[in-house]
């Protein structure tokens, strides 16, 4: 319960006295735990990040002799003292808010306001759900610092950095009804299934027309329609059923995840037997759960299993705060050992699941899709998860 967010950090004086809630990964959150043992003799609650950030906070407002911090001055050393991605929502006793996102912009953030809220979310569905309108909603820029306190005030403390939106963000985490920059959750994995439907390999068999596609529920699902519709065959979007109240498998403890699959997905076995089945998620991890599903599938009569994903190869573990296992754990690392033709390691991808084939998109065509999608440089995101290429 301790690491539970909000955290408060107590303090007589109202401006000292404040709430912080925390998304992402300082990458020195252990050089700042020794600071504050070292300096100033912290015992830590938690083993969280969130806690040495919520000490930084309280650090820099000390610094301000008046009973008004100024909040620019505040978050410009925040920024520059907190190093990796974060987003960070702030408020004191009086009721001052402050919104800062770093200077990558790694996480999505959002806001609205009207005539009765100020509201902040990492996603504009949130917003949505809370009653505001499209056109009353934005998104807080990299480096940017938004203060409400009668009003909302906009700073924007760091330019010129590299932009590094995490691509895995759209593909999979965020709702499939949240906005982005100049696009939206849907469009990007439409457009991700389209790309894939154009480089399918199977399309040059005479029989082709007998295959039905499925999704991997439930991020899958929008990739998955825009796939099959490209290549005009049936799309079975029951066949695999996700059993309510499960979590995400790969975030699990490995004692914990054979239950956890077994539980979390059924399939129909009178849609796939007896049929040839592709199968459309939108990553793979570990790859466990596709092991999974293509016995099952198997197991229900179908002739063949092929598995498409809309994600390429994860390889490298994230430093940034999207909880990947260790290195040693992710499926395309554990066969390739970071070296292989891509060709190779699908095959010996779709030996390790059971499958009949298995097929990644291009990287370059991955980031190229997601940049026209977004109006902006494939530059502009970070995929070190699959090139090894930290920005930060």
């Amino acid at each position: 319960l301790e690491e539970q967010q909000p955290f408060h950090h107590r303090d007589p004086n109202p401006w000292r006295d404040f709430s912080l809630v925390f998304n992402g990964q300082l990458t020195n959150h252990n050089e700042l735990r020794d600071y504050f043992k070292r300096e100033h003799h912290y015992e830590f609650l938690t083993g969280t990040d969130t806690e040495p950030l919520m000490h930084l906070l309280a650090e820099e407002l000390r610094k301000n002799t008046t009973d008004n911090p100024n909040l620019i001055d505040v978050f410009s050393d925040i920024s520059r003292r907190a190093k990796g991605c974060y987003n960070i929502a702030f408020m004191d006793r009086r009721g001052r808010v402050a919104v800062f996102r770093d200077k990558n912009g790694f996480r999505p953030l959002s806001y609205a306001e009207n005539e009765n809220i100020f509201a902040i979310a990492s996603e504009t569905i949130a917003l949505r759900k809370i009653g505001f309108k499209n056109n009353e909603m934005q998104f807080v820029n990299a480096g940017e610092l938004l203060v409400y306190d009668d009003k909302l005030k906009k700073f924007q403390l760091e330019t010129g950095n590299k932009r590094c939106w995490c691509v895995f963000e759209s593909i999979y985490f965020m709702n499939v009804g949240s906005k982005l920059p100049n696009s939206s959750v849907y469009r990007i994995r439409a457009k991700m299934g389209e790309a894939m439907a154009q480089i399918e390999p199977l399309k040059n068999r005479s029989d082709f027309n007998e295959f039905i596609v499925l999704a991997v529920p439930d991020t899958a699902k929008t990739a998955t329609e825009a796939y099959a519709r490209r290549l005009g065959l049936d799309f079975y979007q029951d066949a695999i059923i996700k059993m309510p109240f499960t979590t995400r498998a790969f975030l699990l403890m490995q004692e914990d995840r054979k239950q956890g699959l077994e539980l979390k997905y059924e399939t129909i076995e009178e849609i796939v037997t007896g049929r040839k089945v592709i199968v459309v998620d939108d990553s793979k991890v570990r790859g466990d759960a596709s092991k999974n599903q293509t016995a099952s599938l198997k197991e229900c009569g179908a002739k063949e299993v092929h598995f498409r994903v809309t994600f390429p190869p994860i390889k490298y573990p994230c430093k940034y705060g999207i909880d990947f296992p260790v290195q040693e754990k992710l499926i395309a690392f554990q066969i390739s050992k970071g070296g292989m033709p891509i060709e190779e390691l699908e095959r010996r991808v779709a030996e390790a699941i059971g499958c009949d084939s298995f097929k990644y998109p291009p990287k370059d065509t991955f980031l190229e899709t997601q940049a026209e999608e977004m109006k902006c440089s494939a530059k502009d995101f970070c995929l070190a998860c699959v090139t090894e290429d930290y920005p930060v």
